[in-house]
Protein backbone atom coordinates (compact mmCIF):
# COMPACT_ATOMS: atom_id res chain seq x y z
CA UNK A 1 0.00 0.00 0.00
CA UNK A 2 1.30 3.39 -0.96
CA UNK A 3 0.87 5.79 1.36
CA UNK A 4 0.59 9.71 0.75
CA UNK A 5 0.33 9.26 -3.11
CA UNK A 6 -1.61 11.55 -4.71
CA UNK A 7 -3.02 10.71 -8.05
CA UNK A 8 -6.87 11.69 -9.70
CA UNK A 9 -8.64 9.07 -10.93
CA UNK A 10 -11.65 9.79 -13.21
CA UNK A 11 -13.29 5.93 -13.54
CA UNK A 12 -12.31 5.40 -17.25
CA UNK A 13 -8.90 3.92 -17.53
CA UNK A 14 -5.35 5.04 -17.65
CA UNK A 15 -5.42 5.77 -21.47
CA UNK A 16 -8.46 7.50 -20.84
CA UNK A 17 -7.19 9.77 -18.09
CA UNK A 18 -3.80 10.64 -19.92
CA UNK A 19 -6.18 11.99 -22.70
CA UNK A 20 -8.57 14.16 -20.53
CA UNK A 21 -5.49 15.29 -18.96
CA UNK A 22 -4.06 16.60 -22.06
CA UNK A 23 -7.02 18.03 -24.07
CA UNK A 24 -7.16 19.87 -20.73
CA UNK A 25 -4.37 21.26 -20.76
CA UNK A 26 -4.03 21.65 -24.52
CA UNK A 27 -7.09 24.11 -24.50
CA UNK A 28 -5.56 25.92 -21.43
CA UNK A 29 -2.52 26.59 -23.08
CA UNK A 30 -4.22 27.66 -26.19
CA UNK A 31 -6.95 30.21 -24.28
CA UNK A 32 -5.21 31.08 -21.02
CA UNK A 33 -7.64 30.29 -18.83
CA UNK A 34 -10.13 26.83 -18.17
CA UNK A 35 -13.74 26.18 -16.58
CA UNK A 36 -14.16 22.59 -15.55
CA UNK A 37 -14.86 20.79 -12.28
CA UNK A 38 -12.99 21.23 -9.41
CA UNK A 39 -11.62 17.42 -9.24
CA UNK A 40 -10.29 17.82 -12.83
CA UNK A 41 -9.06 21.43 -12.08
CA UNK A 42 -6.82 20.19 -9.40
CA UNK A 43 -5.60 17.60 -11.25
CA UNK A 44 -4.34 19.47 -14.34
CA UNK A 45 -3.24 22.35 -11.54
CA UNK A 46 -0.63 19.86 -9.78
CA UNK A 47 0.26 18.89 -13.80
CA UNK A 48 0.63 22.29 -15.35
CA UNK A 49 2.92 23.77 -12.60
CA UNK A 50 5.10 20.35 -12.85
CA UNK A 51 5.10 21.17 -16.81
CA UNK A 52 5.47 24.93 -16.59
CA UNK A 53 8.37 24.88 -14.07
CA UNK A 54 9.96 22.68 -16.96
CA UNK A 55 9.17 25.02 -19.47
CA UNK A 56 11.06 27.63 -17.04
CA UNK A 57 14.14 26.15 -17.06
CA UNK A 58 14.45 25.33 -20.90
CA UNK A 59 17.08 21.89 -21.04
CA UNK A 60 16.53 19.26 -23.87
CA UNK A 61 15.42 16.66 -21.30
CA UNK A 62 12.43 19.09 -19.90
CA UNK A 63 11.91 19.93 -23.47
CA UNK A 64 11.49 15.64 -23.63
CA UNK A 65 9.17 15.42 -21.23
CA UNK A 66 6.62 18.34 -22.08
CA UNK A 67 6.61 16.60 -25.46
CA UNK A 68 5.49 13.57 -23.88
CA UNK A 69 2.90 14.56 -22.00
CA UNK A 70 1.56 17.61 -24.49
CA UNK A 71 2.16 15.74 -27.77
CA UNK A 72 2.50 18.74 -29.79
CA UNK A 73 5.36 20.79 -30.96
CA UNK A 74 3.91 23.76 -31.03
CA UNK A 75 2.55 23.87 -27.83
CA UNK A 76 5.80 23.03 -26.14
CA UNK A 77 7.04 26.07 -28.27
CA UNK A 78 4.46 28.16 -26.50
CA UNK A 79 5.21 27.22 -23.24
CA UNK A 80 8.83 28.22 -23.67
CA UNK A 81 8.34 31.44 -25.06
CA UNK A 82 5.46 31.94 -22.67
CA UNK A 83 5.80 30.45 -19.66
CA UNK A 84 9.91 31.61 -19.30
CA UNK A 85 9.85 35.11 -19.54
CA UNK A 86 6.92 35.72 -17.53
CA UNK A 87 7.84 33.39 -14.55
CA UNK A 88 11.15 33.49 -14.54
CA UNK A 89 11.61 34.15 -10.35
CA UNK A 90 8.60 32.38 -9.36
CA UNK A 91 9.57 28.84 -8.24
CA UNK A 92 6.05 27.74 -8.29
CA UNK A 93 2.29 28.34 -8.09
CA UNK A 94 2.48 29.42 -11.41
CA UNK A 95 -1.64 28.49 -11.61
CA UNK A 96 -4.55 29.53 -10.02
CA UNK A 97 -7.83 27.99 -9.29
CA UNK A 98 -11.11 29.94 -8.60
CA UNK A 99 -13.95 28.78 -7.61
CA UNK A 100 -16.94 29.02 -9.38
CA UNK A 101 -20.04 27.37 -7.62
CA UNK A 102 -22.45 24.67 -9.13
CA UNK A 103 -22.86 23.84 -12.60
CA UNK A 104 -27.31 24.36 -12.95
CA UNK A 105 -27.49 20.81 -15.17
CA UNK A 106 -25.68 18.40 -12.76
CA UNK A 107 -24.98 20.62 -9.62
CA UNK A 108 -21.12 19.52 -10.23
CA UNK A 109 -18.81 21.91 -8.27
CA UNK A 110 -16.59 24.33 -11.26
CA UNK A 111 -13.75 26.52 -11.13
CA UNK A 112 -11.74 28.28 -13.28
CA UNK A 113 -8.01 27.73 -13.71
CA UNK A 114 -5.46 30.33 -15.09
CA UNK A 115 -2.12 31.89 -15.13
CA UNK A 116 -0.81 33.23 -11.78
CA UNK A 117 0.70 36.38 -13.55
CA UNK A 118 -1.01 37.66 -17.64
CA UNK A 119 0.94 35.72 -19.67
CA UNK A 120 2.40 38.56 -22.30
CA UNK A 121 2.99 37.96 -26.12
CA UNK A 122 5.31 39.10 -28.51
CA UNK A 123 2.38 39.57 -30.57
CA UNK A 124 0.57 41.63 -28.32
CA UNK A 125 3.15 43.59 -27.72
CA UNK A 126 3.37 44.68 -31.13
CA UNK A 127 0.00 45.50 -31.98
CA UNK A 128 -0.57 47.59 -28.96
CA UNK A 129 1.98 49.85 -29.37
CA UNK A 130 1.95 50.11 -33.26
CA UNK A 131 0.13 53.35 -34.10
CA UNK A 132 -1.44 53.62 -37.25
CA UNK A 133 -0.40 55.22 -40.61
CA UNK A 134 -2.35 58.31 -41.75
CA UNK A 135 -3.19 56.63 -45.32
CA UNK A 136 -4.42 53.45 -42.74
CA UNK A 137 -6.16 56.21 -41.09
CA UNK A 138 -8.24 57.57 -44.14
CA UNK A 139 -9.02 53.99 -45.31
CA UNK A 140 -10.91 53.63 -41.93
CA UNK A 141 -12.36 56.81 -42.01
CA UNK A 142 -14.13 56.13 -46.14
CA UNK A 143 -14.91 52.28 -44.56
CA UNK A 144 -17.11 54.08 -42.04
CA UNK A 145 -18.64 56.60 -44.10
CA UNK A 146 -19.29 53.99 -46.81
CA UNK A 147 -21.49 52.12 -43.87
CA UNK A 148 -23.24 55.10 -42.83
CA UNK A 149 -24.44 55.91 -46.59
CA UNK A 150 -25.42 52.34 -47.12
CA UNK A 151 -27.57 52.24 -43.60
Amino acid sequence: MKHSIYKVKFRRGKDSNESVMRKLVLNFLKHGKLETTVSKAKAVKSLLDRLAFKARRQSEADKNVLLKHLGDKKAVQDMFDKVEPTFKKRTGGFVTIIRLGTRLGDNAEMARIGWAKPIITLEKKVTQNKPLTPEKEKQKNVKKTKLKKLV
